[in-house]
């Protein structure tokens, strides 16, 4: 009876701490918006990422319960052209149909890291298992017998540590179809443990003080047929119709990914003439940079090797040899790479990621006077000057994705350009599939202003080659109309009434229309399609 009576109370204990232990869990929703133009039934949602204590798992989108990844999940035929690692041609059963999912959502628990949402369309993705200590082989862009090759698919990327949660979009690879994404939660400091200190913020009474969102704000069709009037020819290749494509319509992508810019390609030396002459100007002057948070730094050139010091506190960190233009693009080689430890292996990187940036978006002026600072997150310098990365300008275009923020190239980061959210007390996380110009995105775009003191209505109408522009309660105003590149169009006065433009001149594309009035102004985007 003693031996039964000890028994019982084992379990009992066992049961509270693995209950009190599950309880302390902290699980975020994430929950999935269908704006797309594919119904719930043809949208596949699979998560992989790590977990303390469990290595490399994916989850049961059904009851969000985390697995380790086994080659036993490997039971999912993959296409006859396609090898595996393994040569079974076999994938992870991993993905659940989105009309399958629970109120389209799933709970994410506090310390995931390294996540991946995998997102496809009209068919689950082949994603291949290893077993301990785990991991996982994804899609390759550059491999045509990826058995991911012709599968329209998106990523939504997250960590959810002890320091809050980064959560973002990505076109770091590529573009293949719209999406948003949007966060509300509570920012405050930690004390004590994260979890007891996200319980006492998200119960204090207070109202949540992050709403961010991120995301393309056109429909998929208009960024496609945007893309060719919107960018260099160099990066007219970027958009492709992949080898065994599903629908037969294009994707976009990076250029890195792409043959014109390999090391044999047309564009191989693209940046190469730009880096040449920020190496050959700073090697007989030296470069302030200021990086932000981090300060001015001083950099000046000696055989192949940008040196820079931090004058404030003598930190120093280098760049070993000229990049190439595949290491700019790509983020890689010269532009990530030390042989250095402690804290200046930190700053090699550090500064190798600064200076990347700033190749691909031109930020780095050769002709700014000696002494003169130059500023690496100031986004107005940005995309002004030849050569810059044109898919990255794309989709950083207010036209293109909310207040210009996305994930275009690795380093896009550095100056907070990237869209990546970050909220210290999360509560809620919306994935938008689709975006936020799939929905009612047709050819007529009205708004109005809140205080109801004008009211603008833009009626494109491309069978006449005219843009209506209606203007109430207005004196006097100036419309104008701005092309992809941030280039003037039009520029006309308005008053009182309304104004005709005429669009016979140009090309199809999106646009953003201007009113500056004397009450208020409004800029909306305007797609012109024949």
């Amino acid at each position: 009876m003693k031996i039964l009576r000890s028994i019982v109370q084992i379990f009992i204990i066992l049961y509270v701490f693995v209950s009190k232990s599950f309880a302390q869990t902290l699980t975020l929703p994430y929950t999935f918006q269908n704006s797309s133009r594919y119904a719930d039934t043809d949208i596949y949602v699979g998560l992989v990422g790590q977990y303390p204590n469990m290595g490399y798992v994916w989850m049961d989108m059904i009851t969000s319960q985390l697995n380790a990844m086994s080659t036993a999940d490997n039971t999912v035929p993959g296409p006859a052209w396609a090898t595996s690692p393994d040569g079974k041609n076999n994938y992870a059963a991993m993905f659940f149909k989105l009309s399958d999912i629970p109120n389209k959502t799933i709970q994410i628990p506090q310390g995931l890291f390294g996540c991946r949402l995998l997102i496809s369309f009209k068919s689950p993705m082949y994603i291949y298992f290893f077993s301990q200590p785990g991991g996982y082989a994804g899609a390759n862009l550059q491999n045509p017998n990826d058995p991911n090759n012709g599968i329209r698919w998106e990523i939504i990327e997250l960590t959810w540590g002890d320091a809050g949660l980064w959560t973002n979009t990505t076109r770091v690879d590529s573009y293949q179809y719209p999406m948003g994404l949007e966060v509300t939660g509570y920012t405050g400091g930690i004390t004590g443990t994260y979890t007891s200190a996200y319980n006492t913020r998200i119960h204090d009474g207070s109202a949540p003080d992050v709403n961010m969102k991120v995301g393309e704000i056109v429909s998929h069709q208009t960024i496609l047929n945007s893309w060719n009037t919107g960018v260099d020819p160099s990066f007219y290749g970027c958009k492709v119709i992949t080898t065994h494509s599903m629908d037969n319509e294009p994707i976009i992508e990076q250029a890195s990914k792409i043959p014109d810019f390999s090391s044999t390609g047309t564009y191989k030396n693209y940046f190469d003439a730009y880096i040449a002459d920020i190496w050959s100007t700073y090697t007989n002057q030296d470069i302030l940079l200021n990086i932000g948070d981090r300060g001015t730094w001083r950099g000046r050139v000696t055989g192949n090797r940008f040196d820079f010091y931090d004058p404030v506190d003598s930190a120093q960190a280098s760049i070993y040899t000229i990049p190439t233009t595949q290491d700019a693009i790509e983020g890689s080689g010269a532009l990530a790479s030390t042989t250095a430890t402690g804290i200046k292996y930190n700053n090699d990187l550090m500064i190798q990621a600064q200076v990347c940036a700033a190749i691909n978006r031109h930020a780095i002026y050769t002709n700014t006077p000696v002494g003169q600072v130059q500023y690496n997150d100031d986004a107005t310098r940005y995309f002004k000057i030849a050569p810059f990365n044109d898919y990255v300008n794309f989709f950083h275009n207010p036209i293109v994705s909310y207040q210009s923020l996305t994930y275009a190239f690795a380093y896009d980061d550095v100056g907070n350009q990237s869209s990546t959210i970050q909220c210290t007390f999360p509560t809620n996380v919306t994935v938008v599939i689709g975006g936020y110009g799939e929905q009612g995105s047709g050819t007529t775009t009205a708004i109005t202003n809140v205080n109801k003191q004008v009211s603008v209505s833009v009626f494109p109408n491309p069978a006449k080659d005219v843009l209506m522009v209606n203007v109430s309660d207005i004196e006097t105003g100036t419309v104008t109309l701005y092309d992809i590149q941030g280039r003037l169009v039009m520029d006309q006065v308005i008053s009182g009434a309304a104004l005709q433009l005429s669009t016979t001149s140009l090309p199809n594309g999106i646009y953003v229309l201007s009113v500056v009035a004397d009450k208020a102004s409004y800029t909306t985007r305007v797609v012109i399609t024949r």
